[in-house]
């Protein structure tokens, strides 16, 4: 399991870009090192690459604002290709003020096989990031 985190107050994230993470508040046998099953450079990255088949459980949350009025889209994503039931929305009507966001998903990894997996924000116009939580559990 890992939980990776941004300790920054917020962090202001590009049209198109990943949502970054710098630390982790947990993480359990996932270091490559130790045999693990994930890949996470934890200073400043948004890229999680899972090395092992399996079927894991992706949660992301965070509180997100507008830097300009207008709805908020973010995925979870595949390489690169948005997760369907990986969507979050919202209206995102004033700037500079946050609203919740959260996903939950299931995703099978094959056998030999890696994927790699990331937050994008995917609305038209830069979004501030406040407390961004992503956690990964592998389930089976």
């Amino acid at each position: 399991m890992i939980n990776a985190i941004n300790t920054n107050p917020t962090q202001v994230v590009e049209a198109g870009a990943n949502v970054l993470f710098n630390g982790t508040n947990v993480r359990t046998g996932s270091c490559k090192g130790c045999k693990g099953w994930l890949n996470f450079n934890s200073v400043n990255s948004g890229i999680f690459e899972i090395t092992k088949g399996g079927i894991y459980k992706i949660h992301f949350n965070a509180n997100v604002a507008p830097t300009v009025a207008g709805q908020i889209t973010i995925n979870l994503t595949n390489a690169g290709e948005n997760i369907i039931g990986g969507e979050m929305q919202t209206a995102g009507t004033t700037p500079d003020t946050f609203e919740n966001i959260a996903s939950e998903i299931l995703v099978e990894v094959p056998c030999n096989c890696c994927d790699i997996f990331t937050v994008k924000n995917n609305t038209d116009n830069p979004v501030e990031f406040n407390n961004p939580s992503l956690t990964i559990t592998r389930v089976a």
